[in-house]
């Protein structure tokens, strides 16, 4: 039988390893393969970034992103924990999840930087394509034959 002093050891161990400091680009796994580029419907939120506040820090970096153009694509950043162990933004210190929503139709791009430097170095630049996809949805609809 397992002790409760292995057991609470294990569980402080498991917290400690789930409070590191890390980065999630969530945005990856949504991008259009063929043009490398963020598809986005208006008023359609999809998660882009997570940054967990862990240990040991930053030190001097923090990831960031932001939009070329707000009034197509606008970033929002949010305090936020994980409810998943080992998955930012942590479930012990929390962190940062970023959002983009489609605002009107167009093409932005977004910036991934570091927060606290002047934005003139780039980490990463990717296309946002944001449409109407409402308006699509009705045009693709047929109207019924009327050969009844």
């Amino acid at each position: 039988m397992i002790k409760a002093s292995k057991i609470t050891s294990i569980i402080l161990m498991l917290s400690i390893l789930s409070a590191c400091a890390g980065v999630r680009l969530s945005y990856q796994s949504a991008l259009n393969a063929d043009q490398n580029a963020l598809n986005v419907c208006i008023a359609e939120e999809v998660e882009v970034l997570a940054v967990g506040n862990g240990f040991p820090g930053w030190w001097g970096i923090y990831p960031t992103v932001v939009s070329n153009d707000p009034s197509v694509a606008k970033i929002q950043c949010l305090a936020a924990r994980s409810a998943v162990p080992f998955r930012e933004p942590g479930v012990v210190f929390g962190g940062t999840v970023c959002t983009v929503r489609g605002e009107q139709s167009g093409r932005t791009h977004l910036i991934f930087q570091n927060s606290l430097s002047d934005g003139t170095q780039p980490e990463q630049v990717i296309e946002v394509h944001v449409a109407d996809c409402q308006q699509a949805r009705s045009s693709n609809i047929e109207p019924e034959s009327q050969e009844r």
